[in-house]
């Protein structure tokens, strides 16, 4: 049997479960071995006692359902051990056939929901990861040694990133790289070499390490050696002993006194083509490379060549080339974020659009069935273009998708978006938000304006009216968000949009403005969702003909039947 060990993550992480549930206790128990069971952790001291078997429990390292104490019959073994630490939920911890161990809930008797099962769920799925980790690891707290392994793979990489995007000089930024190369990949040596004189050549532009001093005047033919193979092939090596590889040449290490035992070589590639080799020689723990080690290197070598290009083009064409993948990636995240098609839901008509400018720029909306009666709606905006907005945008897109699938109390969900968004990012960024809830049953519709441009609600035979915000934007303060409610007829409309909409220019720089939208809805007497649709996109084309978008919109009409 295994050892399990209990950390601080795993504390931490069932401390916070008890406190958001309000459990009177979480216990985790072994997988049932002797006859003693005792809990391997219990957050009330009180329970750290034992239960004697006096029947048979080792069927339940086999079980793989959660087990409830309203469930059980009464003088079964199973029920005395839920008596005997005050259990109301027991739950194996398994990975495929392997038991590690049981979470047990002490819940005061108090019925779980969907919600909550879901999670409970979620927490065993983490337990159990966490423990197949350690077991296919061999060592203690191997989720979190990784977790910080792979945080300062992306902090170099990050600050590899930044120093290609500073406009210091070339060899400054390949010494920084190779040294942020060292440091991860926890190298005794490492050397870069680039393509010279019409690349048939490898000459040594960084060579770190003990004897890094007397590589540096080196050539080397490209076909010679394994950095010259990896130049002439274009395919990575990673060689486990270097003197049982036919291609490795032992000169330099007759020379220096070096020795060279495992080693990882790279290509370095720019748009297809070849520039130059990253080397790295011998981890410093004495084991060889593994294909982990080839992977995050392999990202080390594109950012060195991004780095030799960034010096060899003139600064304007580089800005140029950035900018339009900038664009690009912003485009394709806004393209993934905005529907292409809006779900089909019964009583309820909606088309919506959305027209980007030259530069995107962060705009959403969607419509989300949550049953057959209830549906969220919503439109956003956030601060700002290009690829930040549109990384926000998604964000914001996939954070609300995982909310709606636990809850649809919008009040909590734009609280905990609220809470999201001022954690990630920064003090300029922020959304402004509209998001409603429909009850078709009540003929209810309850909604929260963080800030965002005023929906228009139409009812026939009155004037539109604007559903105003009641609360400010996503991500600037903290913030306790409240609902509207109001009551609403077969054939009413609402009409969102994003700011885009009301600011868009005509040739005399005059604003479409939020008067000519007023004035639009209004005069729509026939109470058709896409007529009215239609119409708006219409009126703001003809307002802008021939003028290029200064900002993106969107718009979303929809009517309830």
């Amino acid at each position: 049997m295994m050892k399990i060990i209990i950390n601080n993550d795993i504390i931490g992480v069932l401390e916070y479960h008890k406190k958001l549930f309000n459990y009177k206790n979480i216990i985790l128990f072994p997988s049932i071995g002797n006859k003693e069971i005792k809990p391997m952790m219990t957050l009330n001291p009180e329970t750290e006692f034992s239960f004697v078997q006096t029947g048979e429990l080792g069927w339940l390292n086999f079980h793989s359902e959660i087990i409830t104490q309203e469930n059980l019959n009464k003088g079964s073994i199973v029920n005395n051990f839920f008596i005997h630490f005050d259990l109301d939920i027991l739950i194996p911890v398994r990975e495929g056939k392997e038991c590690f161990g049981f979470l047990g809930l002490v819940a005061s008797r108090k019925k779980p929901n969907q919600v909550e099962l879901n999670i409970n769920l979620i927490i065993v799925k983490f337990l159990a990861n966490y423990w197949k980790n350690q077991h296919l690891l061999l060592r203690s707290q191997v989720t979190t040694k990784i977790l910080h392994s792979m945080f300062n793979e992306i902090t170099s990489l990050l600050e590899i990133s930044r120093a290609v995007e500073s406009g210091n000089d070339l060899q400054s930024i390949l010494d920084f790289i190779m040294e942020e190369c060292m440091k991860i990949m926890k190298a005794e040596a490492a050397s870069l070499m680039l393509m010279v004189n019409d690349n048939i050549e490898l000459e040594f532009r960084v060579a770190l390490g003990p004897k890094g001093k007397d590589v540096k005047p080196y050539r080397l033919p490209v076909g010679k050696g394994i950095a010259g193979w990896v130049a002439e092939q274009g395919k990575p090596l990673l060689i486990p002993d270097a003197y049982k590889d036919d291609r490795f040449n032992p000169e330099f290490d007759k020379k220096s006194g070096f020795k060279t035992n495992s080693i990882i070589c790279v290509p370095m590639n720019y748009k297809n083509k070849i520039i130059g080799i990253l080397q790295v020689l011998n981890r410093k723990d004495g084991t060889i490379f593994q294909n982990s080690d080839l992977r995050i290197f392999s990202i080390f070598a594109s950012q060195a060549a991004l780095a030799i290009e960034n010096s060899r083009l003139f600064f304007s064409v580089l800005e140029k080339e950035i900018l339009e993948k900038d664009l690009s990636v912003a485009a394709e995240i806004q393209r993934l974020v905005i529907p292409l098609k809006l779900p089909e839901i019964e009583g309820i008509i909606t088309k919506g659009t959305y027209l980007p400018s030259k530069d995107v720029g962060g705009d959403i909306y969607g419509i989300f069935p949550i049953n057959e009666n209830e549906t969220i709606f919503c439109i956003g905006d956030v601060s700002g273009k290009g690829v930040p907005g549109a990384l926000l945008v998604s964000t914001l897109h996939a954070t609300l998708k995982a909310y709606l699938e636990f809850t649809s109390d919008i009040k909590s969900i734009v609280t905990r978006l609220n809470q999201l968004i001022l954690e990630i990012s920064t003090k300029d960024k922020y959304i402004t938000f509209f998001i409603a809830h429909y009850n078709r049953v009540t003929s209810e519709l309850s909604y929260i304006n963080a800030g965002h441009n005023p929906p228009y609600w139409l009812q026939r035979e009155q004037p539109a009216e604007k559903l105003r915000s009641n609360g400010i934007a996503i991500g600037v303060t903290p913030y306790e968000y409240k609902t509207t409610e109001i009551k609403i007829k077969p054939d009413d409309l609402f009409v969102l949009y994003t700011d885009g909409l009301v600011e868009a220019w005509d040739e005399r720089k005059k604003a479409f403005g939020d008067k000519k939208l007023h004035t639009i809805v209004n005069l729509h007497n026939e109470f058709n969702c896409t007529l009215l649709h239609d119409l708006i996109i219409q009126y703001a084309n003809l307002h802008t003909s021939g003028v290029a978008k200064a900002d993106d919109f969107a718009l979303l009409v929809l009517q309830i039947k």
